[in-house]
């Protein structure tokens, strides 16, 4: 049996202005104890406090793998890993770093933190990332890099909670984030109206968990604006709960949802008003084809059982 150290800045609970932030590493955790291969320990650092807490942090990591006989440190995100750059000369063979977007996409403007997980990625064993577009920037700097999303849970995301949508489009993540580009989406749902009438809008921010699959199940759409994303969970969960989506061109969101109908994927280019047509559009075919994009889920193994075989693999490798 493998014994794990995760390491990692996103966890649920741990951050009061997002309680259910990195809740994907929580679930991944999970599932890899539920293939009864892995013993999991886990160490947070809380950077939401203070980004002094990832220095301060550092040593006390390093005491822990000093004590313990790990088979595989697994970092989540690239500031998680600043402790490998206090052993400059340490050869790590067993390390494994997934990279979540903003520790290395430019486009989300944290380019301290790009500067040092690069630094990072030459310090590691293997690079997972959740989007081609990060790999492209990964592979110069790492060879030992593999493409590997977070998954989703499809017994909690499930489309049973309504049989009937309410007439209501969902706006994914937090108005006040700039990179969610609530501008935009205002604009749109202003032409939605002015061809399809009223609408009520619900942004996805400060709802529990439940009442976030509750509102994916029952709600017409989820529409996605952002400027950057790497693998976004809410739309892996809005297809779980088998819902309308309208999604900017962001990190694996095309890959994701090709060929899916009751989906749009706009460009730069698009005017509001035919973006609001695509949503539109996509409201009215996912009525006609209940279920199928649930099962684009399943299709393309983005579940949490699937992924947490595919790093099980990694982890042997």
């Amino acid at each position: 049996m493998l014994k794990v150290l995760v390491v990692t800045n996103m966890y649920p609970g741990r951050n009061q202005k997002s309680l259910y932030g990195g809740i994907f590493v929580k679930e991944q955790i999970e599932s890899l104890e539920r293939a009864k291969t892995c013993i999991v320990d886990t160490i947070c650092i809380d950077g939401h406090k203070s980004k002094f807490n990832y220095i301060s942090s550092a040593f006390g990591i390093l005491n822990s793998i000093h004590k313990n006989n790990y088979d595989i440190i697994h970092i989540h995100y690239g500031l998680s890993g600043l402790f490998l750059l206090l052993r400059p000369f340490k050869k790590w063979t067993n390390v494994v770093l997934t990279l979540h977007g903003g520790d290395i996409l430019s486009a989300q403007k944290k380019h301290v933190q790009v500067f040092l997980t690069k630094l990072l990625l030459r310090k590691v064993s293997k690079a997972i990332v959740i989007n081609q577009e990060m790999e492209l920037l990964v592979r110069p700097i790492s060879k030992k890099v593999k493409l590997l999303p977070c998954g989703v849970d499809t017994n909690f995301f499930n489309d049973t909670y309504s049989t009937k949508k309410r007439n209501r489009i969902l706006f994914a993540g937090s108005p006040q984030r700039w990179v969610k580009n609530f501008d935009l989406f205002e604009r749109i749902i202003e032409e939605y109206k002015a061809i399809y009438g009223a609408v009520e809008v619900v942004a996805l921010d400060g709802f529990s968990r439940d009442e976030i699959r509750n509102l994916l199940s029952d709600s017409l759409a989820l529409v996605m604006t952002s400027r950057s994303e790497g693998s976004p969970q809410v739309i892996k969960e809005a297809l779980s709960c088998d819902c309308a989506i309208l999604s900017s061109d962001v990190g694996d969101v095309k890959n994701i949802l090709e060929h899916t109908p009751g989906t749009f994927v706009f460009s730069d280019g698009d005017s509001e008003q035919h973006i609001a047509k695509m949503l539109g559009e996509s409201i009215q075919k996912a009525r006609s084809t209940p279920g199928i994009r649930r099962q684009q889920v399943l299709n393309k193994r983005l579940d949490s059982e699937s992924i947490s075989k595919s790093l099980l693999t990694y982890y042997k490798e």
